[in-house]
Order: C-alpha cells, then sequence, then structure tokens
C-alpha cells in the first residue's frame, strides 16, 4: 500500500483553520490533514508526520497548546504560525540559493585529482602504474591522497559553517518541565495541564515565538500571562525560562532582573514587550515587527556567509586540492611520458 504524500505545512495548516472557524470539533478539523487529537490537542507522532519537519510541527503544537491554555480559538494561532512558516520557507529557499554555487563549488573541487588522473589515461598514459611503483610512486600516492583528504574535510567544514549562518534557532537541549523555587502562579496552573514538548519535535524558533506572544497579547492576555501561557506551550528551556519571568513580574521585580533568567535568543522577546509592561503600550505591532526584524538580519547573515565562503574556498583549494591534484594527477602522467616506472 502507497504511503499518502505529506500535505505541505501551510495547506494543512490552513485546511484546519478555515474547518475550525466553521465551527468543527478538533477531532473533525484536524482528522482532514491525517492528524490524530488526544485531549483535545493534536498528537507529536502525527503532527510530524503531518508536516514532514520537526521544527514546523513544534511550532504548530505550541500554536495548538496556546489556544488551550488561553481558552481561545486555535484558528487565528494557527494563521500566525502558517504566515511565519511560510516565510520561514521563502527565507530558506533564498538562504539555500546563495549557498548552492559555492557547495558546488567544493564538491567539484574535491574530485580534482580524479579529475586529473583520468587526464593522464585520456591522454594514452597509465598513472596508476606510477603511483603504485615502490619509492616515488608510493610517495605520491600518500601525499597526494592525504592532500585530498584534508581539503575535502577543509572545504566540507566551511561549507557546513556558512550553512550553520543565519538559521532560524539554534538547537537547544531538552528538559523536562519547567520548575522553580516559587510559589504557584500563573505559569505553573498552566504546567499543571500542559504537558512538555516532546522530544521528538524540533526547536520553536524564537520568530515563530514572537508570533505567538504577538497572539497571546492580542487576545486580552496580561504580559506576565502572555510569558506563562506561551512558555507552558513553547516548553523546553526557553519555555522554562518565559514562565521564570513571568513569575518573577508577578512578584514584584524590575523588569531588568526579571529578564536575567532569560535563555539565548529570548532578548527579542524581551525587548518586544518592554514597551507594554513599563509604558502600558500594545506590544502586538513590536512583536510582529521584532520577527520580521530577526527573520531579516537571519536573511542577510546568511547571504554574507555564502559570500565570505566563495572566498574561503579558495585555502583548501591553493594548500590542498591543487597540490594533490599534482601529486596525483600531473607528477604521475609526466613520470609516465619521461619513461617506466622504476627506469634509471
Amino acid at each position: 500500500m502507497r504511503k499518502p504524500p505529506v500535505r505541505a505545512p501551510g495547506a494543512a495548516l490552513t485546511t484546519v483553520a478555515d474547518a475550525l472557524r466553521s465551527g468543527a470539533a478538533a477531532e473533525r478539523a484536524w482528522s482532514r490533514v491525517g492528524v490524530l487529537v488526544r485531549d483535545g490537542l493534536p498528537t507529536a507522532s502525527s503532527l510530524r508526520a503531518a508536516t514532514g519537519d520537526a521544527a514546523a510541527a513544534a511550532a504548530v503544537l505550541a500554536a495548538a497548546r496556546l489556544a488551550h491554555v488561553l481558552g481561545a480559538s486555535p484558528a487565528p494561532l494557527l494563521d500566525a504560525v502558517r504566515h511565519a512558516m511560510e516565510e520561514e520557507a521563502d527565507a530558506a529557499v533564498r538562504r539555500d540559493t546563495a549557498l548552492a554555487g559555492p557547495a558546488a563549488s567544493a564538491t567539484v573541487l574535491g574530485w580534482l585529482p580524479a579529475l586529473g588522473l583520468a587526464l593522464g589515461v585520456a591522454l594514452g598514459v597509465n598513472p596508476l602504474a606510477v603511483l603504485l611503483d615502490p619509492g616515488l610512486g608510493w610517495a605520491l600516492l600518500v601525499g597526494g591522497t592525504a592532500a585530498s583528504l584534508l581539503g575535502r574535510f577543509w572545504s566540507r567544514s566551511l561549507v557546513l559553517s556558512a550553512c550553520a549562518v543565519g538559521r532560524p534557532d539554534e538547537p537547544e537541549r531538552r528538559v523536562g518541565t519547567p520548575r522553580t523555587s516559587r510559589g504557584i502562579r500563573p505559569g505553573h496552573r498552566v504546567l499543571a495541564f500542559v504537558d512538555p514538548q516532546p522530544a521528538d519535535l524540533g526547536v520553536v524558533p524564537v520568530t515563530v515565538l514572537l508570533d505567538l506572544v504577538a497572539a497571546a497579547c492580542e487576545s486580552g492576555a496580561s504580559v506576565p500571562r502572555t510569558l506563562g501561557a506561551v512558555g507552558a506551550a513553547v516548553g523546553g528551556r526557553r519555555g522554562a525560562a518565559l514562565v521564570e519571568v513571568g513569575d518573577r513580574l508577578v512578584d514584584g521585580e524590575e523588569w531588568v532582573l526579571a529578564w536575567s533568567v532569560r535563555e539565548p535568543g529570548l532578548a527579542a522577546v524581551a525587548e518586544a514587550l518592554r514597551p507594554a509592561w513599563q509604558d502600558g503600550a500594545s506590544p502586538v505591532a513590536s512583536a510582529r515587527a521584532g520577527a520580521r526584524a530577526r527573520r531579516r538580519e537571519n536573511q542577510a547573515l546568511a547571504l554574507a556567509a555564502a559570500e565570505r565562503l566563495g572566498v574561503q574556498l579558495l585555502l583548501p583549494l591553493v594548500g590542498c586540492h591543487l597540490p594533490a591534484f599534482v601529486l596525483l594527477g600531473i607528477a604521475p602522467v609526466l613520470l609516465s611520458l619521461l619513461g617506466p616506472p622504476g627506469a634509471g
């Protein structure tokens, strides 16, 4: 039996959101895209299968949990996640396109020694006989192979480092349900019925986190309530940090002191909510603007990394690939033309 194709995450979320807006029950709405529901929430495994992406599944699950926590309709939150995922997908296409050229160049450089051997065979000589001859041939073989392997490793490291720049988020070490030494707070009451993030899902990017914060604030939740609800819905270390910040704000701590527990990457959330807490301004626009600014920054970093990669690949080319090409390709051909292996 053929496995049904994975739906595009954006199309699947649109289908579910439209069904929920029309009054369909959660089980019926999610079943339209092949997602199972348990206790009113989609299951992690079926979300992963439906979206085909761990990070997208984590974002969708966080949106569904957040709606459950706030007692709000999931449709607007799913729309926000869909829009965020579409923007992330567009940014990924541009990033991968910019890196495609340098990555292909690194692959071609790795085949330079083999190209030299093929060139020798095409000229009618036998460079392999030279390389397999004890003495000078073995020295060329060992030196050229070592240079080729080093060049491949060096080039691959440069490509992987460039590809990691500008990604939506960095990985985090997973933890269980957030725990603090404080008493029962709004965030902790939320954690009483929301499970921690499943370990098989990805990390919710900060850009999506900002969109969830904006949606929670738009529903009328206060800043501490928003932090507790979003933190519980997201889970992991970042979720624990958000819940803790909300608790500290309820305890009356100053804004800067409350955010001293923040995890890396949450500075954008703090900046988005600061005007709401200190000046009473609406945080919705600033949270969404922060998400857009973060995506633009990631995109700029990725494009800059792609431009640097084209220059950085000159180092393994000059230091490893060209010497390997000479040792394994050019030198054996010249020795074959000068005389048979081992000739005096």
